[in-house]
């Protein structure tokens, strides 16, 4: 059984995915939350197979939450689920260690197969270009661009602060002030992920 903790926040889609998951075999609804506080507390308890975050959440965005959830025990495989289409969503979704990025345009069926990819271990997020891992890539400190360059490869953390022997703290402040300067500016012309 493929457990699934929702985080947005309108209530209707918390409960329409509720509702679609417990009616689809194999995947059950294990909570839900409205704000990233509330989301990483339960998270740490309820211990999910995969975490559904929306991207644009009050206070903090879904990305610094799957920052901070990639970094609990046990942590869960993270499907950013959203209605923003902007190009560069998936180079900071990788970022921020997500499994996956997924548009709420897409049909339930895509949605229920997303969450069994990343249940598995799958990475299926968005192709990006070259030019887009580039100007993404000169947003960032210098120093920052190896750490980048490993994130964009999926490298796990651990074997990154190995690398650059550097501590599991330090390598997650850096990842957050990363984070920072990609953050996705929702107000932007929009384009297809």
């Amino acid at each position: 059984m493929i457990r699934v903790f929702v985080v947005d926040d309108h209530p209707a889609v918390r409960a329409g995915i509720s509702t679609m998951l417990n009616a689809e075999p194999g995947l059950e609804f294990a909570g839900a939350a409205q704000d990233a506080r509330q989301a990483l507390q339960s998270i740490g308890t309820v211990r999910p197979d995969v975490a559904l975050i929306d991207y644009k959440l009050p206070a903090e965005n879904g990305l610094v939450l799957c920052h901070r959830v990639k970094q609990l025990p046990h942590a869960p495989g993270v499907l950013i689920y959203t209605g923003l289409h902007h190009s560069s969503l998936g180079v900071a979704a990788a970022v921020a260690g997500a499994n996956g990025v997924l548009t709420k345009t897409a049909a339930p069926d895509e949605l229920l197969d997303a969450i069994r990819l990343v249940a598995r271990g799958r990475i299926i997020m968005p192709a990006a270009t070259a030019e887009r891992v580039r100007a993404s890539a000169a947003r960032l400190d210098p120093d920052d661009v190896p750490i980048f360059g490993m994130l964009m490869q999926h490298t796990p953390g651990t074997e990154i602060a190995a690398t650059l022997k550097i501590d599991g703290e330090h390598l997650s402040s850096r990842v957050g002030r990363m984070l920072g300067r990609l953050v996705v500016d929702t107000t932007a012309p929009r384009s297809r992920v």
